[in-house]
C-alpha cells in the first residue's frame, strides 16, 4: 500500500473518531 493511502485511512479514521471535530474546515476538503 502506498503511503499517500495510509495517510489518507488514518486522517479518515481520525475524523471518524471525531478528532478533527473541533477544527473548522479541516474535514470539508477530505469529503
Amino acid at each position: 500500500m502506498r503511503f499517500e493511502q495510509l495517510v489518507e485511512n488514518r486522517i479518515l479514521e481520525a475524523i471518524e473518531e471525531g478528532v478533527f471535530a473541533g477544527i473548522p474546515g479541516e474535514g470539508a476538503p477530505l469529503q
